[in-house]
């Protein structure tokens, strides 16, 4: 008998050790999941462009947020709500361009993308959509390609094309200033996604190894 209890006990032991690792590693993966979540959501709330998604080259795209799924066709963004399954469009560049690039960003209730055809235009937009309608509320356009990622910080945007870089107010769309003429002989063809140094945006190369850096208030440059 004395066995016997001996062995239950051993076995119920063992029991308690598997349920208590079993706790252990699904107390960790909630933290864990909890911890990712609350990096997203401080980052939205803090004030923070979330990127959403980041496209090149650009077949039909489709991504989601929010309890919408959006999808590029022909020139035209269509937003399906997933649980009522209402649709809105925008149309935001010509039929039967392709997108080459494309960044999309989220805030609160407003999108901003950036989007690159692959017309004879070469056109470069910038577009702020109110997301509940896909209303838009600002958008700019350039003549120009190769965008690179952008970078936002405060109420401003900074943006490059090729041997060209951007200020773009978030609130209005407006250029604050703008360095362009910069490519000769394949420098400055592309860019990095821009850094901040104190006063400084810091514009390198995407394959090379000249760098632009700019001041932020003023517009004036230097190339090193």
């Amino acid at each position: 008998m004395g066995l016997l209890i001996a062995h239950i006990l051993g076995r119920i032991k063992e029991l308690i050790m598997h349920i208590t690792k079993y706790t252990r590693d699904f107390l960790k993966n909630a933290f864990l999941g909890l911890c990712v979540y609350f990096m997203y959501s401080t980052c939205v709330l803090a004030n923070e462009w979330a990127p959403l998604a980041t496209y090149r080259p650009v077949v039909a795209p489709v991504f989601f947020a929010q309890g919408f799924r959006y999808e590029f066709k022909d020139g035209v963004l269509e937003q399906t709500c997933k649980i009522t399954a209402k649709k809105n469009r925008v149309r935001l560049f010509s039929n039967g361009s392709d997108l080459d690039a494309l960044f999309i960003y989220q805030k609160g209730d407003s999108l901003i993308l950036f989007l690159e055809t692959a017309s004879m235009d070469n056109m470069l937009g910038v577009f702020c959509l109110r997301e509940q309608d896909l209303k838009i509320i600002w958008k700019k356009g350039l003549q120009t390609f190769n965008l690179g990622e952008p970078l936002f910080r405060g109420d401003a945007i900074y943006l490059t094309s090729i041997g060209a870089a951007y200020k773009i107010n978030l609130k209005t769309g407006v250029i604050i200033w703008e360095v362009t003429g910069l490519y000769k002989n394949g420098r400055f063809n592309a860019f990095r996604k821009p850094v901040i140094k104190n006063t400084l945006v810091v514009f390198k190369e995407e394959k090379g190894e000249s760098i632009l850096e700019v001041n932020s208030d003023t517009g004036q440059y230097r190339i090193r």
